[in-house]
């Protein structure tokens, strides 16, 4: 599983999207703004495209599987037309891995890797394997401002999340602190709040109920898993 976070701001009215989607308010009562299929898809059917999302990242238990890079996974190969690809962890973190060279020069240079490998080192040096998938995309938007900027307009529903998640916001405090700690930032009144609002802002509301332990927590990705045809 591949997720990917998008940011749709004010700009968003000129939005052009992919024949078959649309870009749909809330429900009264609700704010912010998704985007939802206006046609069926058959199974296996590419929903959409997007060239260049804010961030796009392996999901963490198949970080050593993945390429961070290209996203494509390890494969064993099938035949002389799909040869096998395999991948190789960073030699620094020994967390992310790539199938390519050239892959992970775009991923230091381009995907925020070069921010991030010295987290994952710290995280490993603590005796753990990588982090909840949900505080990557948190880790992030702290460490590069370009991030941060894109998700200012997107709506976090803080309150909501602290009223009526129950132990889900809990769970959200401790992932937050923990990004705060691998990234060696004081764990104060307001980093906590930035980083808490960051991380409502790349959890999805409506899967709440689902969700309780902290790895599990649904990003607002864009995949064709949870972008569901309108009824």
């Amino acid at each position: 599983m591949v997720y990917e976070l998008a940011s749709l701001t004010k700009s968003a009215t000129m939005l052009v999207l992919p024949e078959g989607l649309v870009l749909k308010s809330a429900s009264a009562g609700q704010r912010g703004r998704g985007i939802a299929t206006s046609r069926s898809f058959q199974p296996g059917e590419i929903i959409a495209t997007f060239g260049s999302p804010s961030i796009a990242i392996p999901d963490s238990p198949h970080l050593s599987t993945t390429c961070s890079g290209c996203l494509l996974p390890a494969s064993p190969g099938t035949s002389a037309s799909q040869p096998a690809r395999t991948v190789k962890a960073c030699t620094g973190c020994r967390t992310v891995a790539y199938c390519s060279p050239a892959c992970q020069k775009l991923d230091w240079t381009t995907g925020g890797h070069k921010a991030e490998c010295k987290v994952f080192k710290r995280v490993r040096a603590e005796g753990h394997d990588f982090l909840p998938t949900p505080v990557r995309p948190l880790v992030q938007a702290l460490l590069r401002p370009e991030i941060s900027t894109a998700m200012e307009e997107m709506e976090g529903h803080v309150d909501k999340f602290r009223h009526e998640s129950g132990k889900l916001w809990s769970d959200m405090e401790l992932q937050a602190m923990a990004a705060l700690h691998y990234l060696g930032r004081e764990t104060n009144a307001k980093n906590l709040a930035e980083a808490i609002e960051i991380l409502c802002k790349v959890c999805s509301e409506r899967n709440l109920s689902r969700h309780s332990i902290p790895d599990s927590l649904t990003p607002r990705i864009v995949s064709s898993e949870f972008l569901q045809p309108t009824r």
